[in-house]
């Protein structure tokens, strides 16, 4: 009988609208602050290392090829 209660708490928190909201705008704001910090220190650490520049403007480049994938995966999944 614990174990159905205890399972059956599992699958609230697991399927639970709000919580899977959170994680969602918590992963948005992770990604975009990661982004503001690689773009801030490759301009800063760029004036330095000038192929630092080239390696930001990679990563920014992965990083918007990956949105827009993941984006229109989701949005033709949805």
């Amino acid at each position: 009988m614990g174990n159905e209660e205890k399972l059956k708490q599992e699958r609230l928190e697991n399927a639970d609208e709000r919580l899977v909201e959170i994680r969602n705008k918590a992963a948005s704001t992770t990604c975009m602050v990661m982004l503001l910090v690689i773009c801030v220190g490759g301009m800063i650490y760029g004036l330095f290392v000038p192929s630092l520049v080239k390696a930001t403007v990679f990563l920014m480049d992965v990083f918007a090829f990956s949105y827009i994938a993941s984006f229109f995966y989701y949005k033709r999944k949805m």
